[in-house]
């Protein structure tokens, strides 16, 4: 105890240095649970979907050679249903495509990053949409 009384009568005797101490304690772990936030959000955390550890991304490259990006073509749909009906080994299989839209007229007008999905993107992924095609007519279930 008389130990912890002394370190306090020398840290108010010093008030530069207990402010630069306190200041760097405060600023490391400040820091140090920003870090570990992120690197929880994005590499240790799971994927909010059902069996994430059972995912697999399929990618196709065109014929010559180079895989498709969002700014070029992507497999068609006919492509997808090949894959899907020959497929013996997977639970599941979903295709998605990017949708660039144009939201909007003139300068109010903004463009948005979307994607075309197969019936069963859902399912396969084992998640509910947020919104769907009955609340979007008005009605929810």
């Amino acid at each position: 105890m008389n130990d912890l009384k002394f370190a306090f009568r020398q840290l108010l005797k010093n008030p530069g240095f207990t402010a630069v101490a306190v200041l760097t304690l405060g600023l490391g772990s400040g820091a140090n649970t920003a870090i570990f936030t992120l690197l929880d959000a994005v590499l240790l955390k799971m994927l909010p979907v059902r069996n994430p550890q059972e995912l697999l991304v399929f990618t196709h490259h065109g014929n010559d050679g180079k895989q498709y990006s969002r700014s070029s073509n992507y497999p068609n749909y006919p492509l997808y249903e090949f894959l899907r009906d020959s497929n013996h080994t997977l639970a599941g299989l979903l295709a998605f495509w990017p949708m660039d839209l144009r939201v909007g007229t003139g300068e109010n007008g903004q463009s948005l990053f979307g994607q075309f999905v197969t019936a069963n993107y859902f399912s396969v992924l084992g998640v509910n949409p947020v919104i769907g095609p009955d609340v979007c007519r008005g009605r929810r279930s």
